[in-house]
């Protein structure tokens, strides 16, 4: 579940993540999910999705959000190395478009 404010309204979408492959990345291998928006609970939506729209307070999801997008996320150490998401929301005046990017930069351990 996620949500754009859009001139004061919350405007409600769940955010789907499909595994779309592997790459290697400067912090190890990591799965590549693509990311988009669904404006409504699919008929066949599996219980996980079912179960956290409930949690969410099922809220009522709006019809004219969209987003694409892509997170990279290394799985040995579970390090989001990279996110992209523009999200565009329909309303009466035009179209809003919010885009957020996050990016690992460095990894640092310490011991003990």
């Amino acid at each position: 579940m996620d949500s754009v404010d859009v001139n004061g309204e919350e405007r409600a979408f769940l955010l789907e993540r499909t595994v779309q492959g592997t790459r290697l990345t400067t912090f190890g291998d990591a799965v590549v999910l693509t990311l988009r928006c669904l404006d409504a609970l699919p008929p066949n939506a599996p219980a996980e999705l079912k179960a956290a729209w409930a949690e969410a307070g099922s809220p009522e999801l709006s019809k004219g959000v969209t987003c694409e997008g892509e997170q990279v996320v290394t799985w040995a150490r579970f390090i989001p190395v990279r996110r992209l998401l523009k999200v565009k929301a329909v309303e009466a005046g035009g179209t809003l478009t919010l885009t957020t990017e996050s990016q690992a930069e460095a990894l640092q351990e310490e011991e003990p």
